[in-house]
């Protein structure tokens, strides 16, 4: 089911519903998040790699078994890495532009950063030498995040103590675990309708596939992550904000990556080998060269990474 139609005025409108529901379930996520680190005493950081990071990269998820199912390698391959350059460059770039500055909790980089670089190593490895991601290959990804899951938990760090004002803080699991998803179903049906209606547009106006997957797939799929992690921080809350990035693009390669070559084993074109897989690398190579001076993001750095975003774009759609 699409939600869009050959109506320019009335996907204009439906755009703007569906971005109304993405303000809205970001907003009632990420509090339901922070509520429940605090019930369940773990911390917001160990909160954002997991439960954040897995709940707003469900969009990738359904996308890409689809496409997998449907023989769509492109499509498939595409989503992730675009998914994951834009969850860098785009959303922590305009992030940390609006802001000024972001907290770097230093776990997210000894532990977290470092897994997410490994695997983006792996992943451009395999499109190199095997020429995309065999059934195998997705295999060692699911043990590579089963592995991921289990140290995350057994080396969690302190729990925030700071003042939470949240209307939810006090309410018990099945409350908080409710309101996270009625924000989840909130933030996924934004994001399927903001994408609809952004492929509805780019297919008209004639681009590839590879293009649409990289940019207006990944785009839209990435929605979830950008209002999640503008809100987190905006309500000061950086180990949810930086942990939700950092956990999806993690999740993003181990898990769904993995799943989609289980599905169906995935080919790559010479454009993702030559181009967008190592653009992927670099803004991971930026990212944590940023994270780690200072342990802060800071708005030139924010700058830095969005242009990054606006070449990607650009080189794409230049061919």
């Amino acid at each position: 089911m699409n939600f869009c139609s050959d109506n320019l005025p009335l996907n204009i409108i439906l755009f703007c519903v569906g971005l109304y529901a993405l303000l809205k379930g970001s907003d009632l996520f990420v509090d339901a998040a922070s509520a429940l680190a605090r019930r369940l005493k773990v911390s917001e950081l160990v909160i954002g790699l997991t439960v954040v990071s897995m709940g707003t990269s469900l969009p990738e998820l359904a996308t890409n078994v689809y496409a997998s199912i449907q023989g769509k390698d492109t499509i498939a391959y595409g989503n992730i890495v675009g998914s994951n350059i834009t969850n860098v460059m785009l959303v922590l770039g305009l992030g940390t532009i609006l802001l000024g500055k972001i907290e770097v909790p230093r776990k997210l980089f000894t532990r977290d950063g470092l897994i997410m670089l490994l695997m983006t190593l792996l992943t451009l490895g395999s499109a190199w030498f095997l020429h995309g991601m065999p059934r195998w290959g997705g295999a060692v990804y699911l043990l590579l995040l089963a592995g991921y899951m289990f140290m995350l938990f057994r080396e969690q760090g302190d729990i925030v103590d700071d003042e939470d004002t949240s209307a939810l803080v006090g309410r018990g699991v099945a409350f908080l675990l409710l309101v996270l998803a009625l924000g989840l179903v909130l933030v996924t049906v934004g994001a399927k309708t903001v994408v609809d209606n952004a492929i509805w547009l780019a297919m008209r106006l004639g681009v590839s596939e590879t293009v649409v997957a990289v940019t207006a797939v990944a785009l839209g799929t990435s929605l979830p992550e950008l209002v999640v992690t503008l809100m987190g921080i905006i309500k000061k809350r950086s180990g949810i904000a930086l942990g939700n990035i950092v956990g999806s693009n993690i999740f993003n390669m181990q898990f769904i990556l993995g799943v989609s070559s289980l599905i169906h084993p995935l080919a790559v074109d010479a454009s993702m080998r030559n181009f967008n897989l190592p653009w992927l690398l670099l803004s991971d190579l930026l990212l944590l060269s940023f994270m780690r001076w200072k342990w802060k993001l800071l708005r030139w750095e924010g700058v830095v990474l969005f242009l990054g975003y606006a070449v990607f774009l650009w080189k794409n759609f230049a061919g």
